[in-house]
């Protein structure tokens, strides 16, 4: 029985195919065998190059925009340190203090800051340049004369720091702290 099904089997296949040489040859669109693989050939190149666009243009996207973040990474550290070492040289108590901060900080961080920026310091003219007023001088000041009015009264030392205090109450943090007893 089991020889049987195996030659049934057998004559199916082969049958089946002979047939698929015969169509193959005549019948796909009325194109011959070697047309027909040509035709497969140009069509498997298409599929392959239609994969590589969808997997390259995300691909390209992706590395795009990982450097345009470097990019903008790079420029906002830039800006910071320009602000910040504006930030420094502003605390000079003068207009010649605030220049040799300025200087100083672009031979420190030239690389950082823009490519003119000690000459732009350097040409600033000290003589024509007023008062800068920020904070940090005020505060040195008011601690000079702190100072000055505890050496006249050593026995009022607390008296006078809390007058100071109640009078200078957003100094707190920069000057009392460095008066406690």
């Amino acid at each position: 029985m089991r020889i049987v099904v195996i030659c049934v089997f057998v004559s199916l296949v082969a049958s089946l195919s002979l047939k698929s040489q015969t169509q193959s040859a005549t019948t796909r669109a009325g194109l011959s065998d070697e047309e027909y693989r040509r035709q497969n050939l140009e069509l498997g190149q298409k599929k392959a190059i239609y994969s590589a666009i969808g997997i390259g243009v995300p691909i390209l996207a992706g590395l795009l925009t990982l450097a345009g973040a470097i990019l903008t990474a790079n420029k906002a550290a830039k800006a910071q340190a320009v602000t910040k070492a504006a930030e420094l040289a502003l605390q000079g108590e003068g207009p010649q203090e605030v220049k040799n901060r300025a200087l100083l900080l672009a031979s420190f961080y030239g690389d950082l800051l823009p490519k003119h920026f000690a000459t732009h310091v350097d040409a600033i003219k000290v003589k024509d340049v007023g008062r800068i007023v920020t904070q940090a001088p005020w505060v040195a000041e008011l601690k000079r004369e702190i100072v000055k009015v505890l050496a006249e009264n050593p026995s009022q030392r607390e008296q006078i720091i809390a007058d100071y205090r109640r009078l200078y109450p957003q100094y707190e943090q920069d000057i009392w702290n460095s008066f406690k007893s």
